[in-house]
Order: C-alpha cells, then sequence, then structure tokens
C-alpha cells in the first residue's frame, strides 16, 4: 500500500469517527415537555402556597410580638423595651428579603412555564402565556395590588412598627427615667 492510500484511509476512518462523535444535543419529545410541564405547574401551586402560609405565620407572630410589646411595655426593663423592637425590626427586614427570594422562584417557574407553553404550541391556549398570575397582575383581588407587593407591605408595616416602637421606648426613656413604674410607655400617666 501507498503512503499517500494509507493516508488518506486513516483521514476517511478520522472524519468518520468525528462523525460519530459529535455531541448531538437529545430533542425534547412532547410526551417529556408535558411531563415537565405538569411538575412545574405543582412546583409553582405548592411554592405559592408556602409563601402564603409564610405570610400568614409572619402577620401573627409579629402582630402578637407587637401587641405583647404594648401590654407588657411597662413590666419589662428599658433595655429589654429598646432591644425587642429592634430584633422585631431585624427579623422583618429578614423576612422581607427571604419573601423577594421565594417571588424571585416564582417569577422563574411562571417563565418556565411559559416557554413550555410555548414548545407545546399553546400560543394563547396556555395558563401562563394567556393571562397574568395573581404575582403580577395589577387588577387582582387585593384592590388591584399585585399579590407579591402586598407581602411585600407587610414586611414594610412592621418594620415601621418596630421602629416607631424603639423610638417610643428611647424617647420614653430619655423624657422621664423614673418611667420605670407600672405607667405604660405608650401611654405616660396610665396605670396597668
Amino acid at each position: 500500500m501507498s503512503e499517500d492510500k494509507l493516508v488518506s484511509l486513516l483521514t476517511e476512518i478520522r472524519d468518520h469517527l468525528s462523525s460519530i462523535a459529535k455531541f448531538r444535543p437529545p430533542v425534547a419529545s412532547e410526551a417529556a415537555i408535558q411531563t415537565s410541564y405538569q411538575v412545574l405547574a405543582r412546583i409553582l401551586a405548592t411554592g405559592n402556597q408556602l409563601i402564603w402560609m409564610r405570610t400568614t405565620a409572619f402577620i401573627t407572630i409579629n402582630g402578637a410580638a407587637v401587641t405583647a410589646l404594648q401590654a407588657l411595655g411597662a413590666t419589662i426593663g428599658p433595655l429589654l423595651r429598646i432591644v425587642l423592637p429592634i430584633a422585631g425590626g431585624a427579623y422583618a427586614v429578614l423576612w422581607y428579603l427571604s419573601l423577594k427570594r421565594a417571588w424571585a422562584y416564582t417569577d422563574m417557574h411562571v417563565r418556565l412555564m411559559r416557554a413550555h407553553e410555548a414548545a407545546l404550541g399553546l400560543g394563547d391556549l396556555g395558563t401562563y402565556t394567556h393571562g397574568q398570575g395573581p404575582a403580577e397582575a395589577s387588577k387582582g383581588g387585593l384592590g388591584g395590588v399585585p399579590a407579591s407587593k402586598f407581602a411585600y407591605a407587610t414586611a414594610g408595616l412592621f418594620i415601621a412598627c418596630y421602629v416607631l416602637l424603639a423610638g417610643w421606648a428611647i424617647y420614653a426613656g430619655c423624657r422621664n427615667p423614673a418611667h420605670q413604674s407600672g405607667a405604660s410607655m405608650f401611654f405616660p400617666g396610665a396605670e396597668f
């Protein structure tokens, strides 16, 4: 065998092997896309339920904490009257950041659902392509406020309450150091 023929044969084998070894990404079948769509829908529904369960727990816990601070204000020490609202405010800030992350996951899942609907060729028949979800809707059941903005507002409300409680405790402590009697820190002169 001549050298040219050998080189030609080796080149042909190399080309053939490289064409076989080329990566071809798998093409998703319609059944795989439908299954993935169903899984994403369940994840999205569960995630949204968890967001609202967390929001309800947050409002309940913080409502009870603010009420307890108002009711027990005169019976706790001056340092606790300042530290507890600050700790509550820090908790509300961290909760707000956690909530923002949870809504980011919801937004990501909605975008994935819309991509799946496009791949399935649903067009405007797709639930997430056709309409807006409650997190996005500007005409939802919350007086025209998107659900995510409503949830963010709850954190802002409690942060403001805690700042006011801490500020009042500092003000009352500076204004009247003898305030340690049985008087309420929120209603000076009133005994409880």
